[in-house]
């Protein structure tokens, strides 16, 4: 259980860091970008370490597919945090699980059991409460561009479930490091060369919270594998998802006073219920 407690506080951490910067007023790709340099340099020297394990094409593939992915669904967290704050974002992080569960249905035919049935009926609704304005009103401009928003962060960060889905399909868990090698590699190189076209180079608050959010991928990443080989996916992703959900909107709301409306709370609610289901099997 100190396995999923730790990836839990860990993988709650990284937004609440991004959220800090927002509030110092840094700017916030610098740190993000950060990040990922930290987390591909990680793993790329535990490769290297390690002799350079066995790579193969598709591996490798998958682990690049996963890094783009990484990047785009940052600026999409950027993008919302702008005027949703981090509780409705960071719980749309987790409702993107429902891409790899989509995923697994079409492309390898995997049937949805009756939780996962109710937890994709669960998901329809709470999904509905989180978008911003009143859907009957979507032709107002701003109303318009904030929707596209969440569900661009929804979907592409769907993405990054389905490259490792996609990798637990085709590879054994021995190759976890390479895989995260590319991906995080890829995320290291997309990030250094936006730095270095934008001319944006980290000051030293960035510098300390980008490594902190780095710290918070690799632990988090690290310890999600160690609680998977201790209680098994069913414990872990549904408790994991559904306790980080609740903690990010309660410290939100206590720590940084970010205001949810009723209607949002219960999106909240039902999408803790909804990713719990989805991951019972």
């Amino acid at each position: 259980m100190i396995f999923l407690l730790i990836h839990i506080f860990f993988s709650t951490a990284f937004g609440l860091v991004i959220k800090e910067g927002q509030r110092r007023k840094v700017r916030l790709m610098p740190l993000g970008m950060v990040n990922y340099v930290v987390a591909g340099s990680w793993f790329t020297f535990l490769c290297a370490s390690q002799g350079w394990p066995e790579m193969t094409a598709e591996v490798a593939g998958t682990g690049i597919f996963g890094g783009v992915a990484y990047i785009i669904s940052y600026f999409f967290l950027v993008a919302c945090m702008g005027f949703q704050g981090i509780s409705i974002p960071s719980t749309l992080l987790r409702l993107s699980q429902l891409v790899p569960v989509l995923y697994a249905m079409l492309c390898w035919g995997e049937t949805p059991n009756p939780f996962q049935g109710l937890g994709l009926t669960v998901f329809c609704v709470a999904i509905l409460l989180l978008m911003p304005g009143d859907p009957r009103k979507m032709r107002q401009q701003k109303n318009t561009r904030e929707f596209a928003l969440m569900a661009g962060l929804f979907l592409v960060t769907g993405f990054c479930g389905v490259a490792t889905k996609r990798f637990s399909a085709i590879a054994p868990t021995e190759m976890r490091g390479v895989f995260l090698m590319f991906l995080f590699g890829t995320t290291a190189v997309i990030g250094l060369g936006i730095l270095l076209v934008r001319r944006e180079m980290p000051n030293r608050t960035e510098l300390v919270l980008g490594a902190l959010l780095g710290i918070c991928n690799l632990v988090g990443n690290n310890y999600i594998v160690l609680a998977l080989e201790a209680l098994g996916g069913i414990v872990v992703f549904p408790v994991g998802s559904a306790v980080a959900i609740l903690i990010t909107a309660c410290l939100a709301v206590l720590i940084w006073k970010e205001t949810i409306s009723r209607k949002a709370w219960i999106g909240i609610g039902l999408a803790s219920l909804s990713v719990m289901l989805i991951n019972l099997k």
